[in-house]
């Protein structure tokens, strides 16, 4: 046992005082320079920090960019990701920090069928680049089992989905979609969501296997999210969020 605790005192002394940089990107409503504190994600993720004495700046980059500086080790930390066995070569993963779930969206008159990860090789798919949709969407694309409409962003797969026939579904995130949704589009009900989900995904805060105390950065948050979680704060900011708190 005092062993134990003489680790922690250690490893939290490294790090106390100094300021970490965390590469992020645009991923509302989780994520967002217009957002207060940076969005939920964010807000979450520098009281996780700086209830260990560890102070946090946050810059803003396209996803892709975000992560290869991140993978590059130009930045001690990124936030928010999803789990991939790819991703895992090169970096740490905190404990879960919260979940989302992926849906299937479509256009209001369309019918679309989904009961099994078959029945989507019926359908041509918008995706976001540099996204991960969970094990089993990334193995089918791996394998090009499906058809992919590949979009930069989520907001320009949800007006090409309002305006074109270039593709059928787009899976996102169900609460980015509506948020995005409420935010760009006069009639919302255009679009539907597909009550089964695709995915119920957790995502995380990652660090390059390239920076020195890798190891001790992702001890020092996942105690820090530990005793968030205990005191039911990691919950309730989140219920914040969709009490419109961060807008």
């Amino acid at each position: 046992m005092q062993k134990i605790i003489s680790i922690s005192i250690f490893m939290t002394t490294i790090l106390f005082g100094q300021t970490l940089t965390i590469s992020t990107g645009e991923w509302q409503p989780w994520v967002s320079e217009t957002l207060r504190k940076d969005g939920v994600a964010i807000d979450i993720v520098k009281t996780i920090f700086k209830s260990q004495s560890i102070d946090t700046e946050i810059s803003f980059y396209p996803w892709k960019r975000s992560f290869d500086l991140a993978k590059k080790g130009k930045f001690d930390a990124s936030a928010i990701w999803f789990k991939t066995e790819e991703r895992e070569k090169d970096f740490l993963y905190s404990n879960p920090i919260f979940s989302t779930q992926n849906v299937i969206i479509y256009k209001k008159g369309k019918k679309i069928k989904f009961s099994n990860f078959d029945d989507l090789k019926t359908y041509k798919i918008a995706l976001t680049r540099s996204y991960s949709y969970g094990k089993m969407i990334d193995s089918m694309i791996d394998e090009k089992s499906i058809k992919i409409k590949w979009v930069n962003n989520d907001i320009l797969a949800l007006k090409q989905l309002e305006k074109r026939d270039n593709f059928d579904i787009f899976i996102c995130a169900k609460s980015v979609a509506k948020s995005l949704i409420t935010d760009n589009f006069k009639d919302g009900s255009i679009f539907v969501f597909h009550p089964k989900p695709i995915a119920e995904t957790p995502l995380y805060l990652i660090v390059s296997k390239k920076i020195k105390d890798a190891q001790n950065i992702i001890d020092s948050f996942n105690k820090g999210l530990i005793e968030l979680k205990k005191k039911g704060l990691v919950t309730k900011m989140i219920d914040d969020l969709y009490k419109g708190k961060y807008r």
